[in-house]
């Protein structure tokens, strides 16, 4: 039986929403005690595929030019400053977008600028989220840059840059605010991944990272992830960990020790809320067995690694689309019957709207299977925004 909302006077009944419990959130509400007392920040993943990144989330005719900035992660952290919640979301993760070229990258991305030919994205390297968006792969090339400047409204005096790791690889520099160049990081070594952190002299908006690979002699410099964040302010680090066309199979990829199955766990979330399952469903309609081998393995290795897991089931899809009634009861079933074994929230996004029809004519769909941006807003709203802001009260 779905344990359900624990005994009064614990966290509130949010419509929706199952296994809302203390102890199935034990691990992010230790970590919002430490974000309240200025001891630490508390870092939030959203991974996800195409609803995730925010695909709809914009006017254009793609859906994706845009559209991050539209995304419920973004959507989430205004919602959240405007409760009085510190929080920051400006982080740039794999490609996003599922079209695939380096200008819809940047154009779904936003902030993002490129100098001479060497950095575009890798049909080899893998990130977080996505292929690399960024590598210069050339031995003797060492005067093209990529630019990464913080997202509008936000407040940073840190920045982190996620790399691969491989034998043989290129060295890279950075300059802050356009400054002198920082010492060279090494990018080769024993096949992985890892973070480099680099400190502005002030907290502010606006700041940039401009990274050029300043070796000549060793091939490739592999840019996966790159987040601003504040370290003289606590608060929730919201990332968007959203990839068109991603399924459950992406994320537990494992075949290089740069993929995502080696990384999505060890990044120190303490909460990951995950909405994976759509493209599952497109391409398994009739079987949710992998998907669901797929899933209580990213679950699993995320409580052991200490983050609380939320799990979603999307918003309705048209039964006429690529996802038909059949696979979508299908998935939603079997998706519900994993986060009871595991212990893990549910949020039933057909709660408020549990159809199609009624999910359309309320405006909230892009397509057959994305919300559009007042979809996402709802999304925010009805569920992520009280959840957070009854944890963010309950936590001491």
């Amino acid at each position: 039986m779905r344990p359900g909302i624990v005994a009064a006077g614990s966290l509130p009944t949010i419509p929706g929403v199952t296994n809302f419990s203390r102890a199935n959130n034990a691990a992010f509400l230790t970590a919002l005690s430490a974000v309240k007392a200025g001891t630490n920040d508390v870092k939030i993943a959203c991974m996800g595929d195409s609803i995730t990144a925010g695909k709809g989330a914009t006017v254009s005719v793609n859906g994706w030019t845009g559209a991050r900035a539209g995304a419920y992660p973004r959507l989430l952290r205004t919602a959240l400053a405007s409760a009085s919640i510190p929080s920051i979301q400006a982080d740039f993760w794999g490609e996003g977008t599922s079209l695939g070229t380096t200008s819809d990258i940047d154009l779904y991305m936003g902030n993002i600028a490129r100098s001479g030919s060497g950095f575009a994205i890798s049909g080899s390297v893998q990130s977080i989220a996505g292929l690399s968006h960024a590598q210069n792969g050339s031995q003797v090339d060492s005067t093209s840059t990529i630019t990464y400047t913080c997202p509008a409204g936000m407040v940073a005096d840190s920045v982190a840059v996620f790399t691969a790791r491989n034998t043989s690889i290129g060295k890279y520099v950075v300059s802050l605010d356009g400054g002198a160049e920082s010492p060279e990081v090494d990018t080769a070594g024993t096949p992985g991944a890892f973070t480099t952190t680099f400190s502005y002299a002030s907290a502010a908006t606006g700041h940039t990272v401009r990274i050029r690979k300043s070796s000549t002699t060793a091939i490739g410099v592999f840019v996966l992830g790159v987040y601003f964040y504040n370290s003289s302010e606590k608060g929730l680090q919201l990332w968007n960990w959203g990839r068109g066309g991603w399924r459950t199979d992406d994320w537990v990829n494992s075949t290089s020790a740069w993929f995502p199955g080696f990384h999505y766990h060890t990044q120190g979330a303490k909460l990951t809320i995950v909405e994976l399952w759509g493209n599952d469903a497109i391409s398994r309609p009739s079987s949710t067995t992998t998907t669901i081998t797929n899933l209580t393995t990213i679950i699993d290795n995320l409580q052991a690694a200490g983050s609380t897991v939320w799990i979603v089931n999307p918003q309705p899809f048209d039964p006429a689309g690529s996802i038909g009634s059949t696979a979508s009861s299908l998935y939603r079933s079997a998706v519900a019957s994993l986060a009871d074994s595991k212990n893990c929230t549910l949020i039933d996004e057909t709660h408020h709207y549990p159809t199609w029809s009624a999910w359309n004519g309320a405006g909230f769909a892009w397509d057959a299977n994305h919300p559009s941006q007042t979809g996402y807003q709802h999304k925010v709203d009805s569920f992520y925004t009280p959840m957070l802001r009854a944890l963010w009260a309950a936590a001491p």
